[in-house]
């Protein structure tokens, strides 16, 4: 898999285990993906977000928080509407990545199949509910915020035992992260 990532590229575990969790979504263990947004360097608004990926197809979000990597794939375009709108899949995944003997990678699937991604101008990418993995419009430090949890709309690996921290490691109910890139299948 070429994915130049800024989060994951210098951690061939990151590396392997992502490609491991794309490959059947897209078809394939080779995969070119091309950078649209990467935070630290374009700015943390969402309509530069936006700006940059709306209309693109097979899309993965990485998340950096500390030592804890994770996102989250899909298959269908983000749009930016003014009054969001839901975007239908169960093409859709998110993944954790950590070198830990207590948790493996693991991803969880999209079961809900209405509610897997949400689209709106005012927010970065969101999957699933409210409570589910999304990038905040609210702004600290210069940076937006997020909220991070396994939402009803995804499905929970048995070996995860808290669906609320387990992603970022907090427990706050919005928390600032070092940075998040968005790449699109190639």
């Amino acid at each position: 898999m070429i994915i130049n990532s800024t989060i994951i590229s210098n951690n061939l575990f990151f590396r392997a285990e992502l490609a491991s969790f794309l490959a059947p979504a897209v078809g394939q263990l080779e995969s070119k993906w091309k950078l649209c947004y990467n935070a630290l360097a374009s700015g943390w608004e969402p309509k530069i977000f936006h700006r940059n990926c709306d209309n693109k197809t097979h899309t993965v979000t990485i998340i950096g928080k500390s030592a804890n990597v994770f996102g989250g794939y899909t298959d269908i375009p983000w749009e930016s509407p003014s009054s969001g709108t839901w975007g239908e899949t169960l093409n859709a995944f998110i993944f954790f990545l950590k070198e830990s003997e207590r948790l493996p990678p693991f991803k969880c699937f999209a079961k809900d199949k209405s509610k897997a991604i949400y689209k709106s101008s005012g927010y970065g990418p969101i999957f699933g509910e409210d409570t589910g993995l999304h990038i905040c419009s609210k702004f600290s430090q210069g940076r937006a915020e997020a909220k991070v949890t396994i939402s009803e709309s995804y499905s929970v690996p048995a070996e995860v035992n808290d669906k609320y921290n387990v992603l970022a490691g907090t427990a706050a109910a919005c928390f600032l992260h070092d940075n998040y890139e968005v790449f699109y299948l190639a």
